[in-house]
């Protein structure tokens, strides 16, 4: 495994849930992080919880769907850097014979073309023996209901990472597919209806109990550190997958 010390790593959506849990996880094995998210009080608030770390730590504020913006970051703000990890997305679910054509667009604009952006302008500022780490989800390898819009954004994803292996070499890329996992994602959500969601959940898989954001990021991290790992897909579901 490679060491991270003074490494530079961009994390996009590294101001929340997964993202957040990646940097720290990071921060403390010595790495440079670099955060990127669209909402500035986030930004704050990890700054805040990561003060200890400020003189490894950036944060900026980013639309990654908006081209320019993204553009500016890396010829402007990051330049040349070693790692990305894109963790940002919309992971709604949508009833799909009465979804509207503009939520499907949108998560579609969320998930794949927001990411698809991001890769594409940080290709040329990467080092040739870094890695990019993508994010799926367990609903394109298990189908169910509702998931007909979130499960295909997610394959086009999974396609993406794999194909960008190829693409992009020697550059490595990668694709983290998470299951249920407890994150503040859910916390629109009532009380006592997530906790209900959690408990059915978990009593179908094999570890029973849903995952945390900080056993993610640990996958994050050794798909960082691995170099002879590229165009695979790491399955951190508890087991969903094969259920």
């Amino acid at each position: 495994m490679k060491e991270l010390n003074e490494k530079k790593i961009l994390i996009v959506g590294g101001s929340s849930g997964i993202g957040l849990a990646t940097a720290e996880l990071l921060l403390e094995a010595g790495a440079k992080v670099i955060i990127a998210g669209r909402s500035q009080a986030k930004l704050d608030s990890a700054r805040e919880r990561f003060a200890s770390y400020s003189d490894h730590l950036e944060a900026y504020a980013l639309d990654m769907m908006d081209e320019m913006q993204v553009i500016q970051l890396f010829e402007q703000r990051i330049k040349q850097f070693d790692h990305l990890v894109i963790s940002a997305s919309e992971t709604s679910l949508v009833d799909f014979k009465n979804s509207e054509m503009s939520t499907v667009q949108e998560l579609f604009a969320s998930k794949f073309f927001g990411p698809y952006q991001i890769v594409k302008h940080a290709a040329p500022w990467l080092s040739k023996d870094g890695s990019v780490t993508m994010f799926s989800g367990a609903a394109a390898f298990k189908p169910s209901k509702e998931t007909v819009v979130l499960g295909s954004v997610n394959a086009a994803v999974t396609f993406l990472g794999q194909a960008l292996a190829i693409e992009l070499a020697p550059i490595r890329v990668n694709v983290v597919s998470p299951g249920m996992i407890d994150t503040p994602a859910h916390g629109n959500m009532d009380a006592t209806i997530r906790d209900q969601v959690f408990q059915h959940v978990a009593s179908g898989l094999p570890v029973q109990r849903i995952g945390t954001a900080e056993e993610v990021a640990q996958s994050v991290l050794y798909l960082i550190q691995n170099e002879y790992t590229t165009g695979s897909v790491l399955h951190v579901d508890g087991g969903l997958s094969i259920a």
